[in-house]
Parts: C-alpha cells; structure tokens; sequence
C-alpha cells in the first residue's frame, strides 16, 4: 500500500513517528487465540458523554484539525474507521473513555487530550506485530498511538493488554459531518 500515490512510501513510514507504546511493555498476556471482534474495550454499557462536543469532518476547529492530521484520519485512516472521538480536559479524565494502566506518560500533562479511537488492524513499522483498535492520543506536547486493544505479534501470538485500573465508564461521540 503506497500513502497518498507516493509510489515506495507506505503508510507504515508515515505511522512511524506517532508511535508511542504507552501501555505496559512487557506486562502483555499471551494467548494462542486469535483477536476478539474488531469494537473498542470499555465497560459494559458505558454512557454516552453530551459534555465532549463532536469533531466535525467538514468544519474542524483548529485543534481538531491538528489532533485529526497527527492521528492520520483522512490519510491512513479513513473518517468511517474513527469510532469516537474529543476533547477531553483535563487529560488525566481519558480512563473515563478509553481503558488505561494509569502508566501512560502522554497524559501526564495539565492540559486537555484530543483522544481518537480507531476501530482497524494496525501493522507495526520493522515488524512490531499488529495493533487492533489503537486510540490516539494528541496533546499540546505530544501526539501518539497507544495499543488499547489486542495486539498480534509476527508470530500470531495475540496478547492482551494490562488490565485497566479503572473501566471507562463513559462513551467519546462519532464524529460529525
């Protein structure tokens, strides 16, 4: 796959500056099964959250553009593989939608977090496996992928993330037209 017609770069060399591994490196569980379905990890039945405004496609405000451009959504991503996404202040509230080890060192900042879920596969630059359902995460200082969901190494083992400390408990809403 070529990104954007550019024949010999793919969209793994674009990824592979935005990739943070932020979960804990070697705390994974191995299984021998393959990936569950492809869906986000939360709680049961988390709320959806009217406070977080939706992201719009054709009218982003300038923050928006800037998270939607960094977790490659129009490029590498389309917008119909996005499954929600916000503004979330302060960053330290993303547990409340995204399922976290409390370890992840790109929120550990005062400001707010753009977070991104994805629901797709995603290959690894140098043969680091595939990510299923990576979320985004953008701040003022830094911007990354972290591995919310299974990840399959080159040798097929699936491993599942750590256990959150906490289950979300509230939902990021589907972008907007």
């Amino acid at each position: 796959m070529t990104a954007r017609g550019r024949p010999g770069v793919t969209a793994l060399a674009i990824l592979a500056p935005l990739v943070l591994v932020a979960c804990a490196p070697r705390e994974i569980l191995a299984t021998s099964h393959p990936p569950p379905s492809p869906a986000p990890a939360v709680s049961a039945a988390p709320t959806a959250d009217s406070s977080v405004a939706p992201i719009s496609i054709s009218h982003p405000a300038p923050g928006a553009a800037r998270a939607l451009a960094a977790c490659h959504v129009g490029d590498q991503f389309s917008t119909a593989q996005v499954v929600g996404a916000g503004e979330i202040a302060p960053a330290g509230d993303v547990w409340h939608y995204v399922p976290l080890t409390g370890r992840e060192p790109i929120l550990a900042t005062a400001g707010p977090a753009w977070v991104i879920q994805l629901r797709a596969a995603v290959p690894q630059p140098g043969g680091g496996g595939v990510w299923t359902d990576p979320t985004c995460i953008v701040t003022n200082e830094d911007a990354g992928f972290l591995a919310t969901g299974p990840v399959t190494d080159d040798g097929g083992t699936v491993h599942q993330p750590p256990a959150p400390t906490r289950l979300p408990d509230r939902r990021l809403p589907p972008l907007a037209p």
